[in-house]
């Protein structure tokens, strides 16, 4: 494939794709990461530069990523590179709220369009108050200039009579305004939630498997702030500042000296607040990794709150959350510092400019240079032309805390969702359960060790297939997997002959049930629960699937049966009861394929009995995978895979891998308390050998 083929393919997925050509001298200085093409015409990814310099690449032919002396790597590069970078963010299928772009300003604009009716509205609301602020002058200078002179009633009265109608129109717009942008504002905060939810949980497990719950949370909460701005002052305030244009010529007009002096002060207090930007943003960004700091802590604590309890660590938790509030309240302290301190140095501006124009507005009254009312029109035109000044002032401050919460939710919202997605795919046929891993290498993180190398099977619709292997071995891994929660690093994943990395992951795991080592059950009722993906579901169905799990009499036994809310992450139940209740969910929508992860380890001998009894109508139609410590569950397995440090060592029967006298047959034996006398090695030699003649 070349530097064509390569361009091609970006393009055609979306991305920003360009060729360059680097001089060797030039390379300090480049965009990374980049893909190489080196001498040998192969390609290689350089991901970033380490502070000592050295390159980290990574090379499709290698293991995991390497640290590379720069000057050996520019020995055998070529002086051509790919620059790659998402254009935009994929497209929601099902007609799901956001825009394209990566998430920024811009990411906004479909939002306000769609509402644009009702912000043109209020924008023309704003339009009519200027001009009534505008008015409303031009009247008092009229009646102090004219009505008190010659002493008109009748003028007097017409003009209090408008002065008192603008009042009215003024009270009557605002109102209106408030009201359109209130109802605007609330329909863009439902949708953004909506769409910021949604695309939240159509991100990857690796995504969350690095973040804290609280700071995700913080983050989504930044959200709010970025809409009040776009959608409160920064929209109002741009109609009132071009009315400032209009306030100056009239006061031009009145006086070009005071207009002047009016136009020194107004520059000076936006440069103020454009001096103390950059210090009030490096606050801001303080208070918003404490918020998030705070947030994350409290999440962990409550969540854990067994633990803290019965490790007795109050007092250690209660220490960490006072430093945490110490260093959130230090961080917000000096934010709210310098905004104060900024503000009270333009209020103190605004009240000297006031002080100075009556003063030399009075004095070019007593010269016969300005009329008494031109003087009080010009003095109330002042408020209005220093008020937005001071709004669009402050609005740059919080353009500053905008950009710190957009970088923060751009996390999330710039994250790329699990690919594959298809609405369509809703439509397609029940899968029949063959499942094929062909050479499959799978790691956590780039440069972390392997978990899964070059495991292969074929396991064929409706067999039961047993995982074997030492903690860490890899079987959790493998199942998720199947499940699509990670992409593989190498080979490929089929389940009836299609790759899953093409298959719609909502759909693919509509056709898998899957009970975990640690179920997570929702604060719901337990039919709730229990037909959690299925709501609708008739009760006939949700009582057939408990009682295939060994689940029907303990929840009858609840105080409201099946209509019993069990609390956040099923805090009323055992934990046999919600691994039963989890074996059930699992069942209720009758899977193509199921797994099993340790799905018996909490529940006593006598519910274990009773679930394995039940396993031939269990397993029946489908295939099914059982990841499991005890082998004793395993001996009717069709299948047993063997894992030994993500590597497959092992398959076969129970039988057969017992007369093989390997891995298994040693895992057996040690179960089977064969191995009890005082040399070890001697006892798991005779321990296999007596269970190669049982099974023969």
């Amino acid at each position: 494939m070349g530097c064509a083929d390569i361009l091609r393919l970006a393009k055609q997925y979306g991305a920003r794709a360009k060729q360059i050509t680097l001089a060797a001298k030039d390379f300090a200085n480049a965009t990374l990461p980049l893909i190489a093409l080196m001498s040998d015409d192969s390609y290689v990814v350089v991901a970033r530069q380490a502070n000592d310099g050295r390159l980290l690449i990574r090379d499709p032919r290698q293991e995991k990523p390497v640290l590379v002396d720069q000057e050996a790597f520019l020995a055998e590069f070529s002086g051509t590179a790919l620059l790659i970078g998402r254009s935009k963010r994929a497209p929601d299928q099902d007609g799901a709220l956001g825009p394209s772009q990566p998430f920024g300003f811009k990411w906004f604009l479909p939002l306000l369009k769609k509402h644009r009716a009702a912000l043109s509205h209020a924008m023309a609301a704003s339009l009519f108050i200027q001009i009534f602020a505008l008015i409303t002058p031009l009247f008092v200078m009229v009646i102090i200039d004219k009505v008190l002179s010659s002493g008109n009633m009748s003028t007097l009265d017409v003009l209090v009579i408008g002065l008192v109608a603008i009042a009215v129109f003024d009270l009557v717009i605002g109102g209106l305004r408030r009201y359109v942008f209130s109802l605007t504002t609330n329909k863009i905060d439902a949708e953004l939630g909506a769409a910021v939810f949604r695309h939240l949980t159509r991100l990857p497990m690796a995504y969350f498997s690095g973040k804290r719950t609280g700071d995700t949370v913080a983050r989504i909460k930044e959200l709010e702030s970025v809409r009040a701005f776009l959608t409160g002052s920064a929209l109002t305030v741009f109609v009132d500042f071009g009315f400032t244009a209009i306030f100056l010529i009239v006061m031009f007009g009145f006086a070009p000296i005071l207009a002047t002096i009016v136009v020194g002060f107004v520059a000076a207090i936006m440069i103020i607040y454009g001096l103390i930007g950059p210090f009030i943003k490096d606050k801001l960004q303080e208070r918003f990794k404490d918020n998030a700091d705070s947030q994350s802590l409290l999440v962990e604590a409550v969540s854990g709150m067994e633990t803290v309890k019965a490790l007795g660590i109050e007092p250690q938790m209660q220490r960490h959350w006072e430093d945490q509030v110490a260093a959130r309240t230090d961080s917000a302290y000096g934010a709210d510092k310098v905004s104060s301190a900024t503000q009270q140095a333009a209020g103190f501006l605004n009240k000297v400019l006031i002080a100075l124009t009556l003063w030399l507005g009075a004095r070019m009254v007593m010269d016969g240079g300005l009329t008494a009312g031109q003087l009080i029109a010009f003095n109330m035109l002042v408020g209005r032309v220093t008020a937005p000044v001071m709004r669009i002032a402050q609005l740059l401050q919080q353009l500053a805390q905008t950009k710190v919460a957009l970088r923060r939710v751009a996390d999330i919202l710039d994250a790329v969702p699990e690919p594959g997605r298809n609405a369509r795919r809703s439509q397609m046929p029940r899968v029949s359960g063959g499942v094929k891993f062909e050479h499959v290498t799978f790691r956590y993180a780039p440069d972390g060790p392997k978990i899964l190398d070059d495991v292969s099977f074929d396991i064929k619709p409706g067999q039961v297939i047993g995982l074997v292997g030492v903690s860490g071995a890899g079987k959790t891994s493998l199942l998720r997997l199947i499940q699509r929660f990670y992409p593989v690093e190498g080979g490929r994943i089929l389940i009836d002959g299609m790759d899953i990395a093409a298959a719609d992951p909502a759909w693919l795991r509509r056709q898998i049930g899957a009970v975990l080592q640690d179920n997570f059950l929702f604060n719901r009722t337990v039919r709730e629960n229990i037909a959690i993906a299925m709501p609708g579901m008739p009760m006939e169905r949700v009582i057939a699937a408990a009682k295939l799990a060994n689940a029907h009499e303990f929840i009858s036994q609840l105080p409201q049966g099946y209509d019993t809310v069990i609390g956040e992450r099923g805090g009323i139940l055992s934990g046999g009861q919600k691994q039963r209740i989890a074996l059930a969910r699992a069942l209720v929508s009758n899977p193509a394929i199921l797994l099993l992860d340790e799905a018996t380890s909490s529940l006593d001998s006598a519910s274990e009995r009773a679930i394995q009894t039940q396993m031939q109508a269990i397993t029946k139609g489908r295939t099914v995978f059982v990841a499991a410590h005890r082998l004793s569950t395993l001996h009717h397995a069709d299948r047993i895979l063997v894992l030994d440090n993500g590597r497959l060592v092992e398959s076969g029967t129970h039988s057969d891998l017992l007369k093989l006298g390997g891995a298994y047959a040693r895992l057996h034996a040690i179960q089977a308390g064969l191995n009890r006398n005082t040399n070890p090695d001697k006892a798991s030699a005779k321990s296999t050998k007596k269970a190669q003649e049982a099974a023969e």
